[in-house]
């Protein structure tokens, strides 16, 4: 009988402890693809010198999050662009919904060769 309470509380702590480690692991991938693509909406808002819709497209469909202006569209040239890239995270430790976010600034008129 405490073979089988052991045996059962071991597999407890194990899934437990394993939705804990894909968590992480999905954090970290999320916060990844966040930096990765705010280095490439930096690019190109330096390109079109403010945010189009082919950004907040580009935003939506392609890495599933949200993109939110901290100041003008289409500010001079010297000036700076403020956004903010939300996405949403389904944690399957504690069964909730997260929002994970990365802030970037850009400087327009100035181009990186």
């Amino acid at each position: 009988m405490s073979n089988k309470i052991g045996l059962i509380l071991a597999l407890v702590i194990f899934l437990e402890s394993y939705l804990f480690m894909y968590d992480l692991y999905m954090v970290q991938l999320i916060n990844t693809k966040l930096v990765m693509s705010s280095n490439y909406v930096n690019g190109l808002i330096i390109k079109e010198g403010g945010v189009s819709e082919e950004i907040y497209d580009y935003v939506e469909d392609e890495i599933n999050a949200k993109l939110y202006l901290d100041s003008d569209n289409y500010p001079g040239v010297g000036e700076t662009i403020k956004y903010t890239i939300v996405m949403d995270y389904y944690r399957l430790y504690k069964r909730s919904v997260e929002s994970m976010s990365i802030s970037r600034s850009v400087l327009l008129g100035y181009t990186l060769n």
